[in-house]
């Protein structure tokens, strides 16, 4: 029940976006599909006018609501937009911003219920209709789609077992992230996702700690635990794949055979600290990851930049204090070990690093600065470095630190 209540989410969703309501309107639709994840993912946690302009309309940091009337001004927009929508419809789902509120509310219609024969000529009109004429459900959105963690293991299991389907339509995506995934996916088979599990010792209770089989040999090993990241990750591609109506796998990493990848493209998402099956690929990049060995910071993992070109530092280290506000992550994009197969790998310094990782590769206006750095827009081969601000434990923006094209002859 759970996964199809999220699936019928995700489907309303983008029924809408691609209606002639919001037909030409991107940025409408963008902000429609931010608030649909964020009620996906964290029902009982408000969203903030900043993350919002931050995060879908591509504001600096320094917002001010007060000065600024971006957020405020398209959330009105997209609720008139809506009421119009359902003003004409009879869908059973209905979706709907509440006045003052930035949340996105779910609400089932009743199965009585049928559109307006006939709707008003204006919109104003429609939606005054639809107000008076419709009755829904008043349970909230967050009492039937649960918590996020099991939503995202329903939207992995779609990703699982649902079949391609060529003739189903598909939502038209921008021109970048259409080249940009285009380059990618050439295997036969369905994209398998490799997510990290590293190996810990100790117990939940008493308190974990990476394995170290030197000190401990015979200690059993805890290799069921993933970061916040990597399951942030893996529900940005999934709901990037559902638009692109295309399917895929995913595994974690310690159940990895090589026999698993003939035919596919890989996405591992997590260091070859965690993420072990990366140790057995050859990395050999102008970026990889390293632990500093001497130092005040001595035992942090960073990513060791070979070969600096002019303002590059050599090494690139997140916060050294907690809460963590910055990191750092590779994206790679590069042959695999068996022809035509390709490779991406997202993997941060920390799992909000990772996590940005896939953000970065997921949303248009990130992944046309990947592409500017590729003359006559034909996407090759690529290792880059993104600086990750970090707030509440939350990746906010990111940059291209560092790009180098890939020698793969």
């Amino acid at each position: 029940m759970l996964r199809a209540e999220t699936q019928q989410v995700i489907d309303q969703v983008e029924r809408i976006a691609d209606s002639p309501v919001l037909h030409n309107s991107e940025s409408l639709c963008n902000l429609l599909r931010f608030l649909a994840r964020h009620s996906l993912e964290s029902p009982a946690t408000p969203i903030k006018e900043h993350q919002i302009a931050v995060e879908v309309f591509h504001r600096h940091d320094n917002f001010d609501p007060r000065l600024d009337s971006t957020v405020r001004v398209q959330t009105s927009r997209l609720r008139t937009k809506l009421a119009e929508y359902y003003s004409a419809s009879d869908d059973p789902l209905i979706l709907e911003i509440p006045k003052g509120s930035y949340g996105l509310m779910v609400k089932q219609r009743r199965a009585a219920e049928t559109a307006p024969a006939s709707p008003p000529a204006g919109p104003r009109e429609r939606a005054a209709e639809a107000q008076q004429k419709a009755s829904f459900d008043l349970a909230p959105a967050h009492l039937w789609l649960g918590a996020g963690l099991v939503v995202l293991t329903a939207l992995i299991t779609w990703g699982l077992t649902r079949p391609s389907s060529p003739s189903a339509p598909k939502v038209s995506a921008s021109t970048a992230l259409d080249t940009f995934w285009a380059a990618y996916r050439r295997g036969s088979e369905k994209p398998l996702i490799i997510f990290s599990n590293a190996e810990f010792s100790g117990r939940p209770e008493t308190g974990l700690r990476y394995l170290d089989r030197e000190q401990t040999p015979s200690a059993p090993v805890l290799d069921h635990y993933t970061g916040v990241g990597e399951v942030m990750s893996i529900q940005e591609l999934a709901l990037l794949f559902f638009r692109r109506n295309e399917s895929f796998s995913v595994k974690r990493s310690r159940l990895l055979h090589w026999d698993d990848t003939k035919n596919r493209d890989l996405i591992f998402i997590g260091s070859p600290t965690e993420n072990l099956s990366l140790r057995e690929l050859p990395l050999a990049f102008d970026f990889r990851f390293e632990t500093v060995r001497d130092g005040p910071r001595k035992g942090d993992l960073s990513i060791a930049n070979l070969h600096p070109q002019p303002g590059e530092p050599d090494r690139y280290l997140g916060s050294k204090d907690l809460p963590i506000t910055r990191d750092y992550a590779i994206i790679s994009m590069f042959p695999g070990p068996a022809s035509p197969q390709s490779v991406l790998l997202l993997a941060g310094t920390t799992t909000f690093g990772t996590q940005a990782a896939a953000e970065f590769v997921c949303r248009e206006a990130t992944v046309a600065e990947i592409l500017a750095k590729n003359p006559g827009g034909t996407l090759k081969p690529f290792s880059s470095v993104i600086e990750v601000e970090i707030k509440g434990g939350v990746p906010v923006r990111s940059r291209l630190a560092a790009y180098r094209q890939l020698n793969t002859r």
